[in-house]
């Protein structure tokens, strides 16, 4: 009988751990990195600075976009740090991580938040931005290697979208310019 009532608690056990495991849909993803909103507002703002400057009306900062941005840089983030990682120590166990995190930033390029066309995305390394700030000049009006103006300054577009978040020892932005 207490064999037979262990087995019962066991089995309800387990069943109630699938159940909640199965409730939302499956295991739990790694927690996102929330948005940093105040600093993707300061990046916004340099961005319509540098858009003015080179002739081009200034696109709103969009803070819902911004936070839908979230799970792609999450994604980008911890692809590059498992790239990071696997450089250092190139073991079968940091391949498999690198891989893995590969594929889910492939398949979180393919979804990103719809609602938003023809738009152009740029990764930005928050404290090179703060470094040109620092220094008196804007981070989006300069020129690129063929001379051509920092192309998030000239995109065509009716919004912008930017993302901010930290993993470790690095800050990044996910700047956004498209047409809602």
């Amino acid at each position: 009988m207490k064999c037979i009532k262990k087995l019962v608690a066991l089995t309800l056990a387990a069943v109630l751990a699938l159940t909640m495991l199965t409730a939302c849909g499956g295991t739990p993803a790694e927690p996102l990195t929330q948005p940093d909103i105040n600093k993707g507002k300061e990046i916004a703002a340099a961005l319509n600075e540098a858009r003015v400057a080179a002739g081009k009306k200034e696109v709103p900062f969009d803070e819902e976009y911004s936070v839908k941005l979230t799970e792609y840089a999450n994604a980008y983030t911890n692809w590059q740090f498992a790239w990071r990682a696997y450089d250092q120590d190139q073991t079968a166990e940091n391949k498999a991580t690198l891989d893995a995190a590969k594929r889910k930033y492939d398949e979180v390029s393919k979804e990103l938040p719809s609602g938003v066309s023809k738009g152009k995305m740029l990764k930005v390394n928050v404290a090179a931005f703060d470094n040109v700030k620092a220094n008196g000049r804007n981070y989006f009006a300069g020129t690129d290697k063929n001379g051509n103006y920092y192309p998030l300054a000239t995109q065509e577009g009716n919004m912008c979208a930017v993302t901010v978040i930290t993993k470790e020892d690095l800050t990044f932005a996910i700047v956004f310019v498209g047409t809602k």
